[in-house]
């Protein structure tokens, strides 16, 4: 693998595992929750609750990157 697909701590490393995996799947894999819950063997639920927790995470993230770039 070139690593083009892969999310690896160093990327992301303000989320958890499990949170870097689910975006992995999400957004690289183009799985839904159902099938990353099946891979993950979570419920679909909870998939959905991770996911928006990693994505509210990374937007924190990205703001307070863009609110440091501005000084």
């Amino acid at each position: 693998s070139d690593g083009s697909s892969d999310v690896c701590s160093s990327d992301l490393p303000i989320l958890t595992e499990r949170e870097r995996k689910i975006i992995q799947h999400s957004f690289y894999h183009n799985r839904s929750q159902k099938e990353i819950g099946k891979i993950l063997g979570i419920l679909q639920m909870h998939v959905s609750r991770l996911l928006r927790q990693a994505l509210k995470k990374l937007k924190k993230a990205m703001q307070n990157d863009l609110a440091g770039a501005g000084k």
